[in-house]
């Protein structure tokens, strides 16, 4: 039996709850003795899932959660397998549950266990004609950018018509669509592919919000619908975070702002979903590092800038930009050789030459002096990288007035957009925040 529409309705208020027939906790590692038992699933109101089992065969005491202190992992025999058989027929299980709270009486059957979950999938078989499609729910306070060719069509007085809706987004690509809607209470994302879409693509999906909404979102609900089975995940719901100070690539009301910001959401996700879809993509890491620091304080900001400017830099174009040119790299070699005449002490000259060595290896300020060259950035972007990471970076005070430095954040972050606009070859209008006025310009400008 699928998902009802009063079961969803109630995880997106917070008042879910799931009788269950049978709950078992199973050790991991095939020692100890599983605990059964009927018991239930509640979600808090701030959407927290807990469980409670009644066990009434085993004898076993607990007592209240004592983790270690000293900083050591719980041993995979410590966790516990969750499968959950409802009063529906339905199964449900979750990755991984830590020990739980029980109560007892000491030397008698029956244990009432109770714990916390983090998440928890229900499985069905199904039929599936062509295609895999996945729907997002993410809660929260959200808009979606002007797409205007979001219509739908409507029946008005026996006669088909179309309807523009500002509350719809729609993005075309050649592998999948996605359709992202704006509810009261967060965003529906829908996603379809006529072939298998890509494992872990909820979570790509996020990833590539992040950089074109420009806020850290979270999904609580995700549907995955493959050709023979569905998959109804539940997460507990994630904790609001404030609105960053950092602005989206382009204007959400600016003609078009669909369809380019779709084009740079789908070239995003063309380049992070062939990484390991255990982990988020580092340049994800980055981005919502920097939003979160963005909701917090300037020199936070600057710091979280200034790492993800370079991380991104040595990810993508160390190994082609990072090294210095022949002629350079001659100097150095001829510097070392005019050291071995130097009759100063021994081990100091091998120091030096090793030192002097390192510049002929690869570095990020030489790989963006030649991103620059090249017209990926501009001066400005370098200037303010460097205003912002060097003294954030060896913990010295930022002597910067506010509006200066706000101005080298803003920079900054125009800079990494840049980056990734040229890892996913997007070419079109953005946000220039280098400007007063904040106009659109056109990217690439002038490249080499």
């Amino acid at each position: 039996m699928p998902i009802s529409d009063n079961e969803r309705k109630q995880l997106r208020s917070g008042d879910f709850l799931l009788d269950a027939l049978r709950i078992e906790l199973k050790p991991r590692g095939g020692d100890g003795t599983p605990f059964i038992g009927p018991g239930q699933i509640s979600q808090s109101r701030d959407g927290k899932l807990t469980y409670t089992v009644y066990d009434t065969t085993s004898v076993k005491d607990f007592g209240p959660r004592v983790f270690p202190m000293d900083g050591t992992w719980l041993a995979e025999n410590e966790l516990y397998d969750f499968n959950v058989s409802d009063w529906m027929g339905r199964s449900w299980i979750a990755p991984i549950v830590v020990p739980p709270e029980s109560l007892s009486t000491a030397g008698k059957r029956g244990v009432i266990l109770r714990g916390d979950v983090r998440e928890i999938t229900c499985t069905e078989e199904a039929h599936i004609e062509s295609g895999e499609r996945i729907w997002i729910f993410i809660p929260g306070d959200y808009a979606v950018p002007f797409d205007r060719l979001a219509h739908v069509t409507n029946d008005v007085d026996g006669q088909r018509r179309l309807a523009w809706r500002p509350d719809l987004w729609r993005i075309d690509g050649p592998e999948y669509s996605l359709q992202v809607t704006q509810v009261d209470d967060g965003l529906e994302v829908q996603a379809y592919s006529p072939t298998a879409l890509p494992e872990a693509f909820a979570q790509r999906i996020i990833e590539a919000l992040w950089l074109v909404l420009a806020r850290p979102v979270e999904w609580q609900l995700m549907e995955r619908f493959r050709s023979s089975k569905t998959e109804f995940t539940v997460r507990c719901r994630p904790t609001p975070h404030p609105v960053p100070r950092i602005q989206p690539p382009l204007r959400f009301n600016a003609a078009e702002a669909g369809g380019h910001l779709g084009r740079m959401l789908l070239g995003y996700l063309q380049y992070i979903v062939p990484y390991d879809p255990k982990f988020i993509h580092p340049t994800s890491v980055n981005i919502r590092q920097i939003l979160r620091a963005s909701a917090t304080v300037l020199e936070t900001e600057a710091l979280a800038l200034g790492v993800a400017f370079e991380s991104i830099v040595r990810r993508s174009f160390f190994n082609e930009l990072g090294k210095p040119d022949d002629e350079f790299r001659e100097w150095i070699v001829n510097a070392c050789e005019h050291l071995e005449t130097w009759s100063g002490p021994e081990y100091l000259k091998v120091r030096i030459q090793k030192s002097i060595r390192g510049f002929i290896g690869p570095t990020p300020k030489e790989a963006v002096n030649k991103l620059v060259q090249r017209g990926f950035l501009k001066p400005e972007h370098q200037t303010a990288w460097n205003r912002v990471r060097n003294p954030t970076a060896h913990g010295f005070t930022i002597n910067e007035p506010f509006p200066e430095l706000a101005r080298l954040c803003d920079l900054t972050y125009q800079g990494i957009l840049h980056l990734i606009f040229a890892i996913i070859n997007y070419e079109g209008p953005y946000m220039d925040r280098s400007v007063e006025g904040w106009p659109h310009v056109e990217y690439p400008s002038n490249l080499t």
